[in-house]
């Protein structure tokens, strides 16, 4: 465990990480518009994950202004004191479930689960439960790793093990044709010309980019193989340096190329920096004594 990526993590270290995922969250939940959801019929409204238990009254009663805004500013106010490390679990517990909620309602209309937000809230979760652990831990118990370091180490395998999931599904799914197809041209194409309004417009152009279209289509299976070992990022850092620089490079592209970017999973990238650990090495050695 000790040889685990941030396991002897400080404190400080598990503040700024709690402060990241919350007050994402809290920004979120505050940017939401409740009005455009108000106007439209119910009768587009289909119900995504557990919502789709729900009776029918229950979804008229979710979808009215009163409860929106409820659930919005409780959302807003529960993170904020969770970013804040306030409140304790049954905050942090809070925020959760009104992510969760009120992202079910918005994808209800959408038609899909965004993936954009689900690492990150599967990691709100995650910070959520140790707190509520962490009343459980006897007082004199001496983990491998620091009572810190335990939920810092969750968050990366959570998005580490995600991005392995992802690879593995696409090898599966598609198999070798998926590299082989011309499939990534194909989606740059497609959602270059879905979109209204894209925000580079750059996959159109791809025909018409040989070189960069070669590029992009012989680190596809590079990138998938990364994705698959993203596990490894949590021991050894040689490995952690090169997926940075794979994956990051691969991220920009998709969002010039293919319109899509998961600058939520981006924001977690820090944690595979190892800054402490930057720090201890760059700090001045301590004055020598004399004889010593």
């Amino acid at each position: 465990m000790r040889r685990l990526l941030h396991a002897q993590a400080t404190p400080g270290v598990l503040r700024w990480l709690t402060a990241g995922v919350f007050g994402f969250w809290c920004v979120r939940a505050a940017s939401w518009s409740v009005q455009p959801l108000t106007v439209l019929p119910e009768s587009l409204y289909e119900p995504v994950g557990f919502l789709s238990i729900l009776p029918d009254l229950a979804i008229s009663v979710m979808l009215t202004r009163p409860f929106l805004l409820t659930v919005q500013w409780l959302t807003v106010v529960t993170a904020c004191l969770a970013a804040l490390s306030r409140g304790g679990a049954t905050c942090a517990l809070l925020a959760c479930a009104g992510a969760t909620l009120l992202e079910g309602i918005v994808r209800g209309f959408g038609g899909h689960i965004s993936h954009h937000d689900l690492v990150l809230l599967y990691a709100a979760y995650g910070l959520a439960l140790f707190r509520v652990a962490d009343r459980f831990v006897p007082s004199g118990a001496q983990p491998d790793a620091t009572r810190s370091g335990i939920p810092v180490v969750a968050t990366i395998a959570l998005l580490c093990v995600t991005y392995s999931f992802t690879g593995m599904f696409r090898l599966l799914r598609g198999g070798m044709e998926l590299f082989t197809s011309g499939s990534l041209t194909f989606w740059a194409l497609r959602n270059s010309h879905q979109y209204i309004d894209p925000t580079w417009g750059l996959g159109r152009f791809l025909p018409e980019l040989p070189l960069v279209n070669a590029f992009l289509t012989l680190g596809y299976p590079i990138v998938t193989l990364f994705e698959v070992l993203a596990p490894v990022c949590l021991w050894s850092r040689r490995f952690r340096y090169v997926f940075l620089a794979v994956m990051v490079p691969f991220h920009l592209l998709s969002w010039m190329f293919l319109e899509i970017f998961f600058w939520e999973s981006l924001l977690l990238y820090v944690l595979f920096l190892d800054l402490p650990r930057w720090r201890r090495v760059a700090a001045p050695a301590g004055p020598r004594t004399v004889g010593a």
